[in-house]
């Protein structure tokens, strides 16, 4: 983190800092924006999995971090669970939901 950039005929950073992402998160939760991609279905943990990223003013804090999806979106976990059975055959009494 940089308190002051300078440009000349490049950028310079001064008065920089090393960040912990998990301070930033933990104590900035109203700062950060987090965005969600890849949907996936976990065969070994029987769940839905999406990955979550997470910035700071554009910054990247944590990238990749696996969550699940149904603390995201239930119904649309709801729907790849149940497309998962579909199509692998599989019965299930879906309980994990």
């Amino acid at each position: 983190m940089a308190a002051e950039h300078v440009e000349t005929s490049k950028v310079y950073a001064r008065n920089v800092a090393k960040i912990e992402p998990e301070w930033v998160e933990e104590n900035a939760q109203h700062l950060i924006k987090r965005s969600y991609y890849e949907p996936h279905w976990e065969k070994k943990a029987g769940r839905c999995a999406i990955f979550e990223r997470t910035a700071l003013y554009g910054l990247t804090l944590r990238t990749k971090r696996k969550i699940p999806y149904e603390h995201v979106d239930p119904e649309a976990a709801r729907y790849v669970y149940s497309v998962w059975v579909g199509l692998s055959g599989i019965s299930d009494d879906g309980s994990f939901f």
